[in-house]
């Protein structure tokens, strides 16, 4: 039986080496329990949709934690810089990720960032790149190179011989991309609208929330009644 590792909630110990982290939402959740591969990768709800329904099968309490600005991307830069980490950015196009940079360093002008390039390539280079990306030794690497392909992708750098802490981010590189500041205003966030604001600022995703979400925690809640699918929830001592 496949099992989904939920992480109870996000703290620095999440920055120990040797760390797969991703973000799980009703988007690639389905696929998540329906692929026959087995995965290393230790899971955040993101979204509190998600971490509501992982409440409901478990009984235990968690929180929500994306890899974003209204989340855990600043403590993530915060904790890089104290400590003189490095960082390894992969994702979005070759434009976007040299805007992204930048505009990270503006932010965090301690951070040291010893490599990045652009998400899109083949998935016969995906050795050569992760290689690529382990000799630059960064202590952690973030990667948004979209669901399924990134998660994959942190684990081949473990299977590469890289020792330090991998998060996926999904769109975050290029969300940050399309505004001055931070892709969420802070109203937005603080009423917690964020799935209208990005239905908004990205209209491909509407079918998303309305066909994806629902219809995939359907099927979850179905298989999870009918053969016991697995959620285990780490960092929870009730």
């Amino acid at each position: 039986m496949k099992e989904l590792v939920v992480v109870k909630q996000f703290s620095t110990d999440c920055l120990k080496p040797g760390g797969l982290y991703s973000f799980m939402n009703f988007a690639s959740l389905r696929n998540f329990f329906e692929s026959n591969k087995a995965s290393e990768v230790e899971y955040f709800c993101d979204g509190m949709l998600m971490a509501a329904m992982v409440r409901l099968v478990t009984g235990k309490q968690v929180e929500r934690v994306s890899f974003d600005y209204t989340s855990i991307a600043g403590d993530v830069f915060k904790y890089c810089s104290l400590e003189g980490k490095t960082l390894y950015f992969i994702g979005a196009t070759d434009d976007e990720i040299e805007v992204f940079v930048q505009k990270t360093l503006r932010r965090y002008p301690d951070l040291k960032i010893v490599g990045y390039r652009d998400g899109y390539f083949p998935e016969c280079e995906e050795v050569e790149v992760a290689t690529e990306v382990v000799n630059s030794k960064p202590d952690v690497v973030v990667a948004g190179l979209g669901a399924g392909k990134q998660e994959h992708f942190i684990e081949t750098l473990k299977y590469q011989g890289y020792q330090g802490v991998s998060f996926t981010c999904g769109g975050f590189i290029r969300q940050e991309t399309m505004s001055d500041t931070e892709f969420y205003p802070k109203w937005i966030n603080k009423l917690k609208l964020r799935a209208f604001y990005r239905m908004y600022r990205e209209p491909h995703t509407i079918r998303r929330y309305f066909i994806d979400y629902p219809l995939n925690a359907t099927i979850f809640l179905w298989k999870k009644l009918t053969s016991g699918v697995g959620v285990r929830v780490l960092g929870d001592k009730g």
